[in-house]
């Protein structure tokens, strides 16, 4: 049978430490406090698996939300953001820039970064994995600004304007799915 519900959820608020790659970047205080919230917020959707990228910050984001149902976090590699290791932090200006580059010239790989359409595929095909298992049902999945973007932009047809959904996807900003149609829109145009 599958998933009945995918509810996508973007971590929480990080803490920038140009010393470590983002992919290793925490959550500040107010990230932790905000997701323990958000998890205990009634206006929550409800799951009942919860699966994130294996990247800190999404972890620590996710963490709450299986506390409070009791179960397991599964985190799978393919859930990670567009890797962007390869480059060392930048000013918000240049990050931006790089974003946009990468979001609009999705086939090219910007400063060494991973391609945006790669990126997108591994992603989909993760939660196709998460999707496809008939065990699964109604899950929650915890992942990353730029690949919920480039995901959410492809289902609602809106890849071209994936830069300007980038930039309004806030710090635990939601959106849900079924049967491969959105149902709630992560991005609020």
């Amino acid at each position: 049978m599958g998933s009945q519900n995918q509810i996508f959820l973007r971590h929480a608020e990080t803490q920038i430490d140009s010393n470590i790659p983002v992919s290793q970047w925490a959550l500040t205080e107010s990230g932790r406090y905000r997701a323990r919230k958000l998890s205990a917020s009634e206006d929550f959707p409800q799951y009942r698996e919860v699966y994130s990228s294996k990247e800190p910050k999404a972890i620590a984001t996710a963490q709450p939300f299986a506390d409070r149902i009791h179960v397991e976090l599964r985190t799978l590699r393919g859930l990670g953001e567009l890797d962007r290791a390869a480059t060392y932090t930048q000013s918000t200006v240049q990050y931006n820039l790089m974003v946009r580059a990468a979001l609009t010239d999705r086939g090219r790989s910007i400063m060494a970064w991973e391609t945006a359409e790669d990126a997108l595929m591994r992603f989909s095909n993760a939660v196709d994995d998460i999707i496809s298992d008939p065990e699964a049902n109604d899950v929650l999945i915890v992942s990353h600004g730029i690949v919920l973007t480039l995901y959410f932009a492809k289902l609602v047809g809106k890849l071209d304007n994936a830069f300007e959904r980038w930039r309004e996807l806030h710090f635990l900003d939601w959106g849900i799915t079924s049967n491969g149609k959105v149902v709630k829109d992560i991005v609020q145009d």
